[in-house]
Formats: structure tokens, sequence, C-alpha cells
């Protein structure tokens, strides 16, 4: 297993030097599209570190690009000519060794973290196989988290909690004015502090400290969180970005209880977890809404993904520890699976929670299984939408302008013909009423802005 490298002297490579670095980046082609192919190829194995296949065409290509993306995402040593060719002017190559963001060994020049990319967006983290207190970065969850929380239009003040290497505060970044992250490790702080001024993002304010902590007293316009949900066994090692407690929801239901405290008024939350499924508990919507309270002028919107089995996850999860598939191995995912079998947890639920506080309206629930479906925040927008139109009643809806969107299955004939006619004025049947509403929650009907 890996050790963790230093971070303490990142700090030292001047905010400019980092921002050169990033435009240095764009400018030779390391982006998003570039790395897809290779990614997909790096996602066969358990980590960067092992991705033989996108190592081996890599290496063919004698381009700024390709050497970028094996010093930077792929653990892969380039020349330090190869080096040199990829920062340019950017910053010196001791420079950044002597910041210890860059090894020189017999084998050649390196990264000492690993880079992805989310939209190109700049994220460097740890190689997570490192275990202890490594800092996760742009995970395909994260990614999901980020297109759900970013706003569609301009919006004030964010907050990513628990923010890792600083992924989705990035994201958030790019649609808010200001943006706070925290998280109890200043490994992480010091992480989102060097993206965010790779990225040439000023409105970051990064803040150490457990939680809500750091912003007591403060509230936001977005939350977003993906917090540490994976049960812990006793034995297991101290995996801060995975383990949420012995049950894995420990960490996320704090959250849910201060959420309220939090949001501005018109505010919203989002927050990604895998909760467990217990045997003899109460669904997870239901222990979502008795933490926040169930307060009237909240809307609740869950976004439940299959079911992940638990053999499943004990498979997979072992090999982020012990990544080659050993006898330690074995004994984690075993270990893992007993640990599961005695807190009676039967299941793990993936789930995204959007949390919207609209004082002055009727609160509601919806819990909508959306199984492998991309969601995007224009997406969650119309549920929301609808949902809070459906809220205030029926005269709500027979006043409102709808119409049936592109590219889904039609309503039904009776439904339509109360939409084509003349908008307000028309008075609709308590039976078809009911089917608007129905096909309003289903997406097959969405509201005309004013």
């Amino acid at each position: 297993m890996p050790t963790l490298p230093d971070v303490s002297r990142l700090g030292s490579l001047p905010t400019d030097r980092w921002g050169a670095l990033g435009r240095r980046f764009r400018d030779i082609g390391f982006t998003s599209r570039a790395c897809a192919p290779f990614a997909q190829l790096g996602a066969l194995t358990p980590g960067p570190r092992h991705a033989a296949l996108a190592k081996w065409h890599l290496r063919r290509l004698r381009e700024p690009s390709a050497y970028a993306m094996r010093m930077m995402t792929f653990c892969d040593p380039v020349t330090p000519a190869e080096a040199r060719e990829v920062l340019g002017d950017a910053a010196p190559l001791e420079r950044l060794v002597d910041a210890r963001l860059l090894v020189a060994t017999g084998e050649g020049v390196v990264s000492a973290f690993v880079m992805r990319l989310l939209a190109d967006l700049y994220v460097l983290s740890d190689d997570l196989s490192a275990g202890g207190e490594a800092v996760m970065g742009a995970a395909p969850s994260t990614k999901t988290l980020a297109g759900i929380a970013r706003p569609r239009a301009r919006a004030g003040r964010a907050l990513d909690l628990g923010c890792g290497a600083g992924t989705i505060a990035l994201a958030l970044a790019q649609r808010c004015d200001r943006v706070v992250a925290t998280d109890i490790s200043e490994r992480a702080v010091t992480f989102a502090r060097s993206n965010a001024a790779l990225n040439g993002m000023d409105n970051i304010e990064c803040r150490v400290g457990d939680l809500f902590e750091p912003v007591s007293g403060e509230s936001f316009d977005i939350v977003a969180s993906q917090p540490p949900f994976v049960p812990r066994e006793e034995a297991a090692g101290p995996t801060t970005f995975l383990f949420g407690g012995p049950r894995g929801d420990e960490i996320s239901m704090r959250i849910v209880r201060g959420l309220r405290a939090s949001l501005a008024p018109g505010g919203h939350a989002c927050l990604l977890a895998e909760w467990p499924v217990i045997e003899g508990d109460p669904p997870v919507d239901e222990r979502i809404a008795e933490a926040l309270g169930a307060p009237a002028n909240l809307g609740m919107l869950h976004l439940r993904s299959a079911d992940t089995g638990i053999d499943e996850h004990c498979a997979r999860y072992a090999t982020i520890e012990h990544p080659l598939g050993d006898a330690d191995y074995e004994r984690a995912a075993m270990r893992r699976r007993e640990h599961f079998e005695q807190m009676r947890i039967r299941a793990l639920l993936p789930m995204v929670s959007v949390i919207r506080r609209h004082d002055g309206q009727p609160g509601w629930l919806s819990v909508v299984d959306v199984g492998s479906m991309p969601m995007s925040r224009a997406r969650v927008d119309a549920m929301i939408a609808a949902r809070d139109l459906v809220a205030r009643g029926p005269g709500a809806v027979q006043a409102a302008r709808l119409r049936v969107p592109e590219g889904v299955a039609a309503p039904p004939d009776d439904v339509l013909a109360a939409v084509r006619a003349a908008g307000g004025a028309t008075t609709l049947s308590d039976e078809v009423l009911a089917k608007v509403e129905e096909a309003l929650l289903a997406g097959q009907l969405e509201i005309v802005e004013a």
C-alpha cells in the first residue's frame, strides 16, 4: 500500500503559478475530452497505478497532452525533457519538485498526487489506495452530485460541506458569487485551496472544521455534501474518506439535522449518500424527514437508484484498501460482510436528496426511483417545480400554463385536451385534474415559464 505524500509544501507555490499551470494544461490540450478514452481504459483496474492499458496507449503518443496525462493522472513517470514540455513557461520543473507537487526519481518525473478532470476543471487529490487520511477527488459519484447541485442561473452563497479536494466547490464557484468549502481534514483543505488556485477561482474560501462548525450562524443558497457513508467494522483501518460510522449513515444524519439552520430562504441542499437498509428501521425517506423535523416549508425530493447488494458492496470496497486481490483482500471482504450481518444491514440504497426551503409554500416529500437514468439540474428543477405546483392545490394546477416536453411519452388524450384549452380559464374535472397532476409528476407535462 503506498504511503501518503507530504502536502505541506503545496502552499509554497504562489497563486499565480498555480493559475499559470492550469492555463498551460488547457493550452496543450490536457482536457476532459482528450482524457476520456484513457479514463475508460483506466476504469478497468482498481486505481491509476494499475492502469496498464491506458499507459500503453499514452506511451505511443509523442505530444505534451499525453505526457501530462501520464505524469499527472496515471502515475507514469516521464522524462525531465517531456515534463518541461508539459510545463512550458508556467513554472520551472525544479520549482514544482520543491513544492512536492512533482517527484523526480530514477524512473523519471511524476506527480505525487492524482489529477482528475471534471468538465475541464482540474482536481488534484490522493491515490485512494493509500487509505488512511487520503483525500478523495473527482469520483464518478462526485460528478453526479456536481451536476445536480450546480445551479443553472447565477446564485449567491454556496457551501461545500466536507469538501475533500474541493470538487463540488469548484463546480459551484462557476455559478455562485461566493463558495465556502469546509472539511475536518487539514489535508483536504490544502488540496481544496490548491485546486481553487489551479483553476483560477478566487471566489472560494476554505475553512477547517467539523461539518457546520466553521459556518455556524451563516446561511447559504446552496448546500452540497457527499459525506463518508460506508459502514465501518471495528477492525477496519482509519480510512477517513470511506467510513461514516458502524451503520454508515451517522455522518449523513448529522448533516441532515444541521441543514435547516444553514439554508437561506429559497435555498436548497443536495446530499449524496448510500444509506443502509437495516432490518427493523423505518424507510430512509421517513428517517430523513424525522431528522429534519418535517417542517412545513421544506420540499424533499429523494432520487433513488437501485439498491446495492451487500455482497457486491463488500467485494468492491475491499479492493480500495487491497487492490491486488490477495489474501488481505479476502480477509477484508469477509470481515466487512460479517459486520453487515451483525448490523442487520440487508442492502445499501444510493440516493441523492434535494431539500428545498420555500417559505410561505406547502411542504412535500417525494421519492423517485431513477435507476440508472442520468439526472441533470434542469430535470431536478422541473421535478421540484411540478411538486411545488401540485402542493399548492387544484387551483394552482388549473391556472398554470403547461405544455408537453419534447421527446417524452405524451399524457392521455383527455389531459392533452385540457392543456390545449384556453389556459387558466379551463375548468377541469377532478378526474382530469388528478391525471394532470400525475402527468406533471411523471415529467409528461412541464410548466411554462411566465
